[in-house]
């Protein structure tokens, strides 16, 4: 019996020391510590900013499409020549792109205009057009 108390007394002791060995000696040890930190920033702002959106530009670009309209004398569809007073506006399509490259950008998008003789007699046609813009220069409008 004696040697089944002394290995009892044993395993007790293993325990207790792991135990307490664990406790006293921890592996990890948090400690919290308050440290000043100074961020600089260097941020440059321009003076000032014209931020044109796109949908202001494609504005703009069918703006300088119907000015260029309002211009010519006469359009054709299907062949037969209309003034320009009988032509109208039937739709701009949704799609359209811009091209920006070195001050320079392309505004293109598709419009639809009705051309009206008579009450009875209409024809419909769509063009795609591209406006080009250019520094200090009148805008170049190209209709196909």
């Amino acid at each position: 019996m004696n040697t089944a108390l002394s290995v009892w007394l044993m395993v007790a002791c293993l325990v207790v020391g792991i135990f307490g060995g664990a406790l006293a000696f921890p592996v990890e040890k948090i400690v919290e510590v308050e440290v000043p930190v100074n961020v600089t920033q260097i941020v440059e702002v321009p003076a000032e900013c014209d931020e044109v959106t796109a949908l202001d530009l494609r504005e703009i670009a069918f703006e300088d499409f119907w000015a260029y309209l309002d211009d010519e004398d006469e359009f054709v569809c299907d062949g037969v020549t209309y003034d320009e007073d009988e032509v109208s506006l039937s739709k701009i399509y949704d799609k359209f792109s811009i091209d920006y490259n070195d001050e320079k950008y392309t505004v293109e998008f598709s419009a639809r205009l009705k051309f009206k003789e008579s009450d009875f007699r209409t024809c419909r046609d769509t063009f795609d057009v591209s406006v080009h813009y250019k520094p200090d220069k009148e805008p170049e409008i190209t209709i196909e």
